[in-house]
């Protein structure tokens, strides 16, 4: 029975009804007096009208936080509600993004694979051979001693082509086997018999490798930061195995192109990355690049391709 219906019964004075709101309030827990009917002398301060304020009180309270539950409950419905929506609309934009980046891709991997096999594509092959700018720059010239020179311009065509390659391959520009038959169309791809491959000695191309080091590193620490939420400090170890023997090819703006050889079969430096400062990951960057030339008993020039730049967070190139 409800409080207004019991403070109706108490209200009349009739002692039947007295009676029977006495024994709901008994029931309930909140009368502990005789079921007799009466409000004694002074009503107000009754036994019977105290259980009755308490048992109002209660309900009025239990009344209230059911009310704040369902207010609370549609609340957290909504935000689902919008939560849902917003995934929603997340995953159409994400598809269709993702759509878009394979149409890109695709796109980009036409134009290359059309590039390498155009009649400029070809001339390249034929340009970026070895031997053959080299016999016929002699017979044009009739300068045998130029034969190196030409050799030498030569494998820098094949080494820019390589790292077009590279590079493309790293924006996702292309895939491996499209890489690899746009260089071999190109003529630059290696001869996969070593004895085809006198003169043109394994090496690290050290553009390439820098940029890679570069791009991938700051690629996992903004995965794991942004991603994965994890926090530095990180451990970080970076290098190259099976390099024995491998030279370092070095830009043309330098007298002796092949550096080293490397003296050790696997190459690494490991250390902490204590912040996401763009200086501590540009030194982290330097420690790994420097290693490469430590392996071969050389001295990573100052600066080589323009890293570290003045702005910490530069790119070699």
């Amino acid at each position: 029975m409800d409080p207004k219906t019991i403070a109706q019964l108490i209200a009349s004075g009739d002692k039947e009804q007295i009676k029977e709101a006495q024994r709901q309030l008994q029931a309930l827990g909140y009368y502990q007096g005789a079921i007799d009917g009466s409000l004694g002398k002074n009503p107000s301060q009754s036994q019977t009208m105290q259980a009755m304020q308490s048992y109002a009180q209660a309900e009025s309270d239990r009344q209230a936080q059911a009310a704040e539950e369902a207010q609370r409950n549609a609340r957290i419905r909504e935000t689902q509600a919008v939560a849902e929506a917003e995934r929603g609309k997340a995953e159409a934009a994400k598809s269709t993004a993702e759509a878009g980046e394979i149409e890109q891709k695709t796109k980009a991997r036409e134009e290359y694979q059309r590039q390498a096999t155009s009649p400029l594509g070809m001339g390249t092959q034929f340009a970026a051979s070895v031997a053959a700018p080299a016999a016929t720059t002699a017979l044009g010239y009739r300068v045998g001693g130029s034969i190196n020179n030409r050799m030498n311009e030569a494998q820098a065509l094949r080494n820019q082509t390589l790292r077009g390659a590279a590079e493309d391959r790293v924006r996702g520009l292309t895939t491996r086997e499209g890489a690899v038959t746009g260089t071999r169309l190109a003529g630059a791809m290696p001869p996969r018999n070593a004895l085809l491959r006198a003169g043109t000695p394994l090496g690290i191309p050290t553009l390439i490798v820098e940029q890679t080091f570069a791009y991938m590193l700051r690629e996992y620490i903004r995965f794991m930061d942004e991603v994965l939420a994890v926090p530095p400090p990180y451990r970080v170890e970076g290098g190259a195995s099976n390099v024995k023997g491998h030279v370092i090819f070095m830009p043309s703006q330098y007298f002796h192109q092949h550096w080293g050889p490397i003296q050790q079969n696997h190459v690494s430096w490991s250390g902490t990355l204590a912040t996401l400062d763009a200086m501590a990951i540009d030194e982290v960057l330097l420690a790994i690049f420097e290693a490469f030339f430590d392996a071969g008993a050389e001295t990573r020039p100052n600066h080589l391709y323009g890293f570290p730049g003045e702005e910490p967070g530069a790119m070699p190139r």
